[in-house]
């Protein structure tokens, strides 16, 4: 009896790694294709289009700095509206660029989503 319950959990952990994988791939896909579509879609006017977008809300990052001095991540995201996702990766390119150093970050428990994705869409 207890050979068929061991192989009956076995097959119920084999069918979840399945579906584990055909969730991952089937995400897989959905990203190279994303990336497929956004690459083809690159034109000057669109390279353009995004560096006055970059310069508009780097502007208003590095005018919070001057008014508040230190400023945290949160702060920029509601200010500007955009998520911390797209803050972070903005201060980062802000330091690679050397107009800001970021000196501390704090880190507390995330709310289970993946913030790579446009959850309002789906």
């Amino acid at each position: 009896m207890s050979e068929e319950v061991s192989q009956a959990t076995l097959l119920k952990e084999l069918k979840k790694l399945i579906e584990s994988s055909s969730l991952a791939t089937a995400r897989l896909i959905e990203a190279v294709s994303l990336n497929s579509q956004l690459a083809s879609s690159t034109t000057p006017e669109m390279r353009e289009l995004f560096t006055q977008w970059l310069n508009c809300v780097s502007g208003e990052v590095m005018n919070s700095i001057e008014e508040k001095g230190i400023i945290c991540l949160e702060d920029i995201s509601k200010n500007i509206g955009i998520s911390e996702t797209t803050t972070l990766s903005l201060l980062l390119y802000l330091q690679r660029q050397g107009a800001i150093i970021v000196k501390e970050v704090t880190i507390k428990k995330g709310r289970g989503e993946n913030q790579e994705l446009c959850h309002c869409l789906r």
